[in-house]
């Protein structure tokens, strides 16, 4: 059967991530969002508080940073064919700046 596996493409997201430091604040319906992302140890890490009706939550989001290069190669070695990497939806090849890290695989 076919697989496929979308992913962050990971030098977009770390240019991105070191263009932009700092809190991004967001308020939606009386929530307030603010968010911090940082690069640790080859991880995205994401800080967000939530403040609602006087409550704060606080919780941390951690993604590894893959290269397209190294889930190539854990894709291979599981036995997996990859057939095409995108860079994005429409399925056009995948770019430093592209956005996505699509696999298109076989099995």
């Amino acid at each position: 059967g076919f697989f496929v596996l979308d992913f962050m493409n990971a030098p977009k997201v770390m240019e991105q991530v070191m263009a932009n430091p700092g809190m991004n604040v967001i308020a939606r319906n009386g929530i307030r969002f603010e968010i911090c992302k940082e690069i640790e140890n080859k991880k995205v890490v994401k800080y967000i508080t939530v403040a609602d009706q006087g409550k704060v939550f606080n919780y941390k989001e951690s993604v590894e940073l893959l290269d397209r290069f190294a889930i190539q190669r854990m894709l291979q070695i599981t036995g997996f064919k990859v057939l095409l990497v995108a860079g994005d939806y429409r399925l056009n090849v995948i770019k430093q700046q592209s956005d996505r890290c699509i696999f298109i695989c076989k099995k």
